[in-house]
């Protein structure tokens, strides 16, 4: 008997609004909606792409999803749900703060597709392969 594959990340109805702030007293006067009523579900074994034109919105998603925008706009308004399954529990994303959110980093990350900017020119291959295994992990050097 085969087992059903569980959701490991569902997103409801996501939606990211940067603020456009104007006039001498910087009040908000219209807002960019970059991400509306997004929702996915992610199979434990499933590999996802996000594809689109330049603008559409992806790194905002993909930012949105592991909870950094609130560090890079701080006005921005991100809300939905974004739940992260850790051993059948549900881990709200955009709810948990800085320190917490360390602790799954490691189970969600973005990947970039321009490598010139994703990876330092001046690091070896090894190096570049080893550091996120010794930020997340605690494997030893052999392993």
């Amino acid at each position: 008997m085969t087992k059903k594959p569980i959701n490991i990340l569902e997103i409801n109805n996501l939606n990211v609004e940067f603020p456009i702030f104007s006039g001498i007293i910087q009040h908000e006067t219209s807002c960019v909606h970059a991400v509306k009523n997004f929702s996915l579900n992610v199979k434990q074994g499933e590999t996802i792409a996000i594809v689109g034109e330049s603008g559409s919105g992806k790194s905002t998603l993909g930012k949105a999803i592991i909870n950094v925008l609130k560090l890079t706009a701080p006005d921005v308004r991100v809300n939905g749900s974004i739940f992260l399954k850790d051993n059948k529990k549900d881990i709200d994303i955009l709810n948990l703060n800085s320190e917490r959110i360390l602790q799954y980093r490691s189970m969600i990350q973005m990947i970039f597709q321009d490598p010139f900017s994703s990876l330092n020119p001046r690091m070896i291959v090894r190096d570049i392969i080893q550091e996120p295994l010794d930020l997340h992990t605690s494997l030893s050097t052999k392993e």
